[in-house]
């Protein structure tokens, strides 16, 4: 009373200071402020319920650029943005949170010792505890990060649940765990893997009230914020918790937090309602995978969580970030399952479609084959997952230019799915579909007509008329509709596939570069180049940041716009981009792939176009034998090789040949396609033309 009766009657400016108020309420140092005085009072507390005394100023993390900067000025040292050292500093700074006490820490040691940001960050990542217990008090501070927060775990056990939900929370995401999930634990209580510390906090957020006081310990503390819906921490926080726990301990909460993502699930592809929640799910997954990962945790429930991580990312458009996820899970089930369990063949068959879906063809096979033969063998020869198997090895036949050998595991799927699921079930659908395109790749489109309007009609009944699989079903149709010559229907198709996609899906996902580049294809037989070149750059730019530059897909985007250009009188710039698509597919498919025929003609037609006929020609006879071989002589696109070399033997004068090579063309069209179908009418007027000229 004193002291404070002098601070009002002075006329000397003062600042008092009370330091460190954690475990004193806001009520309880109200007698002690002065009222009235020349001066300030400056209260330093993790409580954060003293908003109500006076004006509060957070003292959050510092920015990453504050971060970085506080390394080397700690170091004394000048380092330009952009260098080396500096990204090392960055990576340093975020692994640490940019906690300005732990950035502390590692400033210390690397002086202390002469080191390197890089050598620290290598030492946190493999032994992060041990680098804490040589911590030193900072000058002019009391505590290292353990004891910072050591004291605050003591406080919060006086709250009953508090500590095992930050125990809990420790293996989630800590930047955003929604409180709907802590929620869940209450549905764990009568499970059978629940321990003694487990059934506590099952009962603590039963209860309304108890939940919040666990919740407000926490807070309290600064061991957690929160929002109406979420709870964040501090990464550090987190490990620092861990590290306190033992190994049984460590492995009961991991298991919980398994546990509970697990059975929060709810992600499935065909509900579009599953979709934005299991979004907000999803780091919690993976959080949990990672250190289950880290722990060596290899059960089938870890498998499970991999493969829903896996299949979520995958559906989404991500190849390349679901791979080691789907790795993972085989890895898993081998090892805890045995190599011939149905759940093996069930990753074999994941890491198959993966791989192929990548573009790593060859990688892909030996998966598909091992899943086939163990399903075959455990389950039986028509059984719906063997189907799958048989689906999945025939779709891969295909994309390696086997449409012959595919074409009998497709219908043996087909007849399985009828057989054991029904006609009118999604899977039967699916086998539709992709009977329907082979047929439509070795020229029976009646055929395939039949199957796809049969697959959409049950996807539109089952699925809805705007979802995603709806969507894949109208641009098979369109692409069918276009092979008969029907281009107006073809864009029917076309813009309402594009339209369901972009709304449920979003603008860059893969599947939105593919109807784009379709309705790039049909612009250009309608003759509306600017529009096509329109669609195919930014279908380019979807597949580029999507799957990256060494896609099939990118490959196929960039022979688009090649083969654009060309006809849009820039062979310049066609050349470029066909090149680069010839080489991107040499590499991915190797040199006797029918696709690569497709790039070689696209060159043979621009260095015709130059006047380079030799060289036109080689390109011309390359694409041709590969068809051949890959194809049959009497396909569609084996009769477009001959078309081209028949209209490079019009152009050197040999109109014998010319005649004789579009005889060949002619048939192969009236046979395949029907005698009204625009290829064929444009092979019957050339012909025409080339016999007129030869006879002139």
């Amino acid at each position: 009373q004193t002291l404070l009766h002098f601070l009002g009657q002075t006329s000397q400016r003062w600042l008092l200071v009370y330091d460190n108020a954690d475990q004193i309420e806001p009520g309880q140092l109200l007698p002690y402020l002065p009222r009235t005085g020349n001066g300030h009072v400056l209260i330093t507390s993790r409580n954060p319920n003293y908003g109500g005394v006076g004006q509060v100023l957070e003292l959050g993390l510092f920015t990453l650029d504050e971060a970085v900067r506080f390394l080397f000025q700690r170091r004394g040292a000048e380092v330009q943005r952009g260098s080396a050292e500096w990204a090392e500093a960055e990576r340093l700074a975020r692994e640490l949170g940019r906690l300005p006490l732990a950035l502390e820490h590692a400033a210390a040691y690397v002086l202390a010792r002469g080191s390197s940001y890089a050598a620290y960050h290598r030492l946190f990542t493999e032994r992060q505890d041990d680098l804490w217990q040589r911590a030193k008090k900072p000058e002019r501070y009391h505590a290292t990060i353990t004891t910072t927060w050591e004291l605050a775990f003591d406080q919060v056990k006086q709250t009953p649940g508090a500590l095992e939900l930050l125990n809990l929370c420790c293996f989630l995401d800590p930047e955003g765990i929604p409180l709907a999930l802590i929620r869940q634990v209450a549905g764990l209580e009568t499970s059978d893997f629940l321990k003694k510390s487990d059934v506590l906090l099952a009962q603590i957020v039963s209860d309304e009230l108890a939940l919040e006081d666990a919740l407000g310990a926490l807070r309290r503390y600064s061991l957690m914020q929160r929002t109406a819906d979420e709870l964040t921490l501090h990464r550090l926080v987190q490990a620092v918790a861990r590290s306190r726990m033992d190994e049984k301990l460590n492995q009961n909460w991991l298991e919980t937090a398994l546990e509970l993502v697990l059975r929060s699930w709810p992600f499935q592809s065909r509900q579009m309602e599953t979709w934005e929640v299991s979004k907000t799910l999803l780091p919690q997954l993976i959080s949990v995978a990672d250190l289950a990962n880290a722990q060596k945790v290899e059960t089938e429930r870890t498998a499970t969580l991999n493969s829903h991580i896996d299949f979520y990312i995958d559906f989404f458009g991500n190849k390349q970030a679901a791979l080691p996820f789907s790795q993972r899970a085989l890895a898993i089930r081998e090892k805890a399952l045995g190599p011939d369990h149905p759940d093996t063949a069930r990753s074999l068959n994941n890491l198959g479609s993966l791989m192929q879906a990548i573009g790593d063809l060859a990688a892909a096979l030996p998966y598909f084959t091992r899943a086939l033969a163990i399903r075959e063998k455990v389950l039986g020869p028509d059984h719906p997952s063997t189907a799958e198997s048989l689906n999945n090895l025939a779709a891969l036949l295909q994309d390696l230019g086997k449409p012959t050998a595919a074409r009998p595991y497709y219908e043996r799927a087909l007849a399985i799915s009828e057989k054991a699921l029904g006609p009118d079930h999604l899977t039967t659908a699916t086998y539709l579909n992709n009977l329907s395109y082979l047929l439509r790749t070795i020229g029976e489109l009646t055929a395939a007509r039949s199957y796809l309007e049969r697959a959409l009609a049950i996807v539109e009944k089952t699925l809805g008329i705007d979802h995603p699989t709806t969507a894949r079903s109208l641009n098979s149709l369109g692409n069918l509709q276009q092979d008969m010559g029907n281009l107006t229907a073809a864009r029917l198709y076309y813009e309402r596939a594009l339209t369901i996609c972009e709304n449920t899906l979003g603008h860059d996902h893969p599947d939105i570069a593919i109807y784009l580049n379709n309705l790039g294809n049909l612009m250009q037989d309608m003759g509306n180049l600017t529009t096509a070149k329109q669609y195919y750059e930014h279908a380019l730019a979807i597949d580029e940041k999507a799957l990256g530059p060494n896609h099939p897909d990118t490959a196929s985007d960039l022979n688009n716009l090649g083969f654009l250009l060309q006809s849009m009188g820039n062979p310049t710039a066609a050349q470029t981009y066909l090149e680069r698509a010839l080489i991107m597919r040499q590499k991915i498919f190797g040199p006797e792939h029918p696709i690569i025929a497709q790039s070689l003609n696209n060159l043979g037609g621009l260095l015709q176009d130059s006047g380079d006929l030799a060289a036109a020609r080689s390109f011309f006879k390359r694409a041709f034998a590969i068809r051949e071989k890959a194809l049959g002589l009497d396909h569609p696109d084996t009769a477009l090789c001959l078309n081209n070399l028949s209209t490079l033997a019009y152009y050197e004068g040999d109109y014998a040949e010319a005649a004789r090579l579009m005889r060949q063309a002619l048939a192969i069209y009236e046979k395949r396609l029907g005698p009204d179908h625009p290829d064929t009418v444009t092979s019957r007027n050339s012909l025409a033309a080339i016999e007129k000229k030869g006879s002139s």
